[in-house]
Formats: structure tokens, sequence, C-alpha cells
């Protein structure tokens, strides 16, 4: 057990117990008494429910919390089955897809945007896993979906996206007052990506403008300065690309298709800031992916999975180790589009798209079956939230929005 974990176990997943338990994620509550639990910070209650052979067969585990005197006080987790999706009882006030989802340091996730059948969608929610509960938080000034968001700070940047035309707007969402500035970029722009700096500036890259050309110009976002500025161009014009953070600060860009003619493209480009001449030429991809997601293996290797290769949905991923784009050793049991990914505990997740429900596991550099999405689930996101448990929100079901979340409670013995 980990230094600062408390265990409490139960003999059946199913029985009467003590504790604060989630059956499916609805709240059942009772009470556990632990053995005395040291004050201070970092301190985390861990619950199993063990089958008849002593195997895990759920798991919980609160978040860090601090304890500050010994009296009884009450901590919520999730109680679940493990490695496998369950609904949760919280629903978003308002169904969406192509949003975005942001972890915040006090483990709550910031819902923004997307479109339902009316429309593209202003509103914001945040997802608080300790109550279980999504709540209506301060709009965003534009409409926008698919668009991008990035982290600096206490702020959040969201840039560009359809509204429903491309746009090139930029706005600087502060925590937790949920104030607004608008920034402009100068062009507009859908099909980009928006990457964080090592000094707290926002990259942004690539996409198509509102006459489906691509965008040529590069754009640096500035927002704490409220700053918007042009570098110089490369001769790399792609949209739908990937874009890859390394450790030293540089970026990857990567992949994506020609803007125009809509060729694919398999060259990838770096960006370093910190250089006289910030461009230099990237390893090829030996597949061109677009739409594809990228998550961290962990030791400078990223995965770039799923998307589609030419018109049709891939069932391919990369493995791209801070050098070079590699083949993945095995290929994913279906092939996803429209899908998300997240690193977890227990391999980097790639769930859902267009057409399954699958979910994929990779991990020891192969993919593995993780079971499925209890819903169809396309263009949503997934989130690794604090306690390790992968939040699903939202997406469609063929062209109807949803409304809905699961939540997969992830444990390796």
């Amino acid at each position: 057990m980990d230094k600062g974990v408390w265990p409490a176990r139960w003999g059946r997943p199913d029985a009467t117990a003590s504790g604060s338990r989630r059956s499916r994620f609805a709240t059942l509550t009772s009470t556990v008494l632990l053995e005395p639990i040291p004050l201070g910070e970092g301190r985390v209650i861990d619950v199993r429910g063990l089958d008849s052979s002593g195997d895990v067969v759920a798991h919980g585990r609160s978040a860090p919390f601090r304890l500050e005197a010994e009296e009884p006080r009450s901590v919520e987790l999730f109680f679940a089955r493990v490695n496998r999706f369950s609904v949760i009882s919280a629903a978003l006030g308002q169904a969406r897809y192509g949003h975005t989802a942001t972890l915040l340091d006090d483990g709550r996730v910031v819902i923004a945007g997307g479109q339902d059948e009316q429309g593209m969608l202003s509103s914001v929610e945040i997802y608080d896993p300790a109550t279980n509960t999504f709540s209506e938080a301060e709009p965003l000034r534009k409409p926008r979906a698919f668009h991008r968001v990035v982290r600096v700070g206490q702020s959040l940047v969201f840039v560009g996206g359809l509204g429903p035309q491309p746009l090139a707007s930029v706005e600087v969402y502060e925590l937790p007052s949920g104030t607004v500035r608008e920034l402009q970029l100068s062009n507009e722009r859908e099909g980009h990506t928006a990457s964080l700096l090592p000094n707290g500036k926002v990259l942004v890259f690539g996409g198509r403008d509102g006459r489906g050309k691509g965008v040529e110009d590069t754009e640096i976002v500035d927002p704490k300065a409220g700053q918007v500025t042009t570098v110089a161009r490369t001769d790399f014009k792609s949209a739908d690309h990937v874009a890859i953070v390394l450790g030293d600060g540089r970026v990857v860009l990567a992949g994506g298709v020609k803007t125009p003619p809509g060729q694919a493209e398999d060259r990838s480009v770096i960006f370093d800031a910190s250089a006289a001449l910030p461009w230099s030429a990237g390893p090829d991809l030996p597949t061109a992916l677009r739409r594809a997601t990228v998550s961290p293996l962990g030791g400078g290797r990223f995965l770039v999975a799923g998307g589609a290769v030419g018109a049709s949905a891939s069932d391919q991923a990369l493995v791209f180790d801070g050098q070079r784009f590699a083949s993945a050793a095995s290929r994913m049991e279906v092939a996803h589009l429209g899908h998300a990914s997240a690193a977890t505990s227990v391999g980097v997740m790639v769930a859902g798209g267009d057409t399954t429900q699958q979910v994929e596991l990779f991990r020891a550099d192969r993919f593995e079956d993780g079971g499925q999405l209890l819903g169809n689930r396309a263009d949503f996101t997934l989130t690794t939230l604090s306690d390790g448990s992968v939040l699903a929100v939202g997406g469609r079901d063929g062209t109807a929005a949803r409304g809905d979340a699961e939540r997969f409670v992830p444990f390796s013995p």
C-alpha cells in the first residue's frame, strides 16, 4: 500500500457494507471505522471489493485530503466494478458534442462549448467528482464547437473552432471568477491545434479558414499580456494533424491533410520557440493519419491512434519516441474515428467513435480488449480524474447529442 493510503475492504462488492459507496455511481451512504490515520496532508482512503477467490472486482479511491483533527469526518469516493465503464447518475445540463473537457487542480472538470441538434453552444458546466454533479458556470462569449483549449495557470484559453463558420476568436476564461477576455487571431481556424509553450504562451498552428483553405500563418497567444503575434511561416501546411509537446518544450506537428488539395500528409515539422530559426523538419510518418488522437505513454513516448487513412476510419496506431514515428506492434481490434483517448494507470485508453463502442488499452506496446462504452459516443471527451478513474462525457449517437456520462475505474494488481 502506498505511503499515506489507508485500506478499507469489503467482502463482496454487492454486499451491504459500511462505508460511503457508489453502486453504478448512485450514492449509498453509511459509516466505516478505520484504524487511526495520522494527521496531515495527502491522506487517501482506498476501498476494494473482493470475490470469493480474493480477487479485486470493485475499487474506489478517495482524492487526497487533509486531516486536521482526530474527529469523525466524511470522505467521498466512488466505488464500482473495476476495468469497465459504469453509468453515473449525474447528467449534463446541456447535451453536447465537439466540446472540450479540462481537468483543474482541485479535481473538477470544466466542460465547455460544443454543439447539439440546434447549433453551437456557449454554455459551460463544471463536473465535481466529490459530489458527482454537473453545475452551470459562466458561459463563453461566442458559441463554438471543435475548438481547442489550453490551460495556462488559472486561465483557460479557448482557441478558434466552428461557430458555425470557422472562428478567429480567442477567449481567455479566468478561474474561478468566470470572467472572459476576448482576443483575435489574424486567421479563422478549425481543424487546428493549440499547444502550451514553456513560457506560458500558446502556439496556434494550421487548420482551415472560412473558405476551406489552409491557414499559412502560425500565431502565438500570450494570455497574460493579452496579445497575439505571428511567427515565421513553414512550408508545412496541414489541418486535422496532431501536436506533440516534448519535454524540452519543442512542439512536433505531424500528419493531417494538406490544405488544399486535401491529400494525406505524412510529414512533420518541429517548432522550437527558443531557436533563432524556429522551424525544422521532423521525422516522416509510416502512415499518414488525420483526426488521430495523441496521448503520453511515459518516458518521452507518445501514442498516436486511430483517425482516418484516406476516406476510411483507421485501426492503426503510431508510437513516437521523441526521435521517430514507428507503427505500433499491433493494430487495434476495430477502427476508431471521432474517438477519444486518455493516459490511465492501466495503459492508454482508446474508446468509441463513429461506428463503435469498443474500448482498447495500449500497454506493453500492444493493444488489449478494454471492454465497451455503455453507449454509442463520437466526438466526446475522455478525462483521467485525480483519483485515477476516467470520465467520458457527452458526444453524439449518430446525429443526436448525448447529455449523459460514464466513468471507468481502472485497477491493476
